[in-house]
């Protein structure tokens, strides 16, 4: 876990932090970085997809749950290897 320190501490950023949009970028630019380098290690996922407005909401629902769950999964789980996670849902 070069470069990163684990802590007690479970750290978040509001959505109204200035710094908000910059952790989202970096996050990104790492994603792109990694796929380039070794796009067989993780999972990279990307869909466009259509669907009725009514729809739109029950959709990120499905993602709010899921990591409801996942969140089940890592706050036990000891502290091995450092794992990225982004989603990105909205309308174009």
């Amino acid at each position: 876990m070069e470069g990163f320190q684990v802590t007690e501490d479970f750290i978040h950023l509001k959505n109204d932090s200035p710094f908000i949009s910059l952790l989202h970028t970096n996050w990104r630019f790492k994603t792109v970085e990694q796929v380039k380098d070794n796009p067989s290690r993780g999972l990279h996922y990307s869909l466009c997809f259509t669907c009725e407005k009514k729809d739109e909401e029950k959709v990120k629902e499905v993602f709010l749950k899921a990591l409801t769950k996942e969140s089940e999964v890592i706050k036990p789980s000891k502290d091995e290897i450092v794992m990225a996670l982004g989603i990105d849902l909205y309308p174009l």
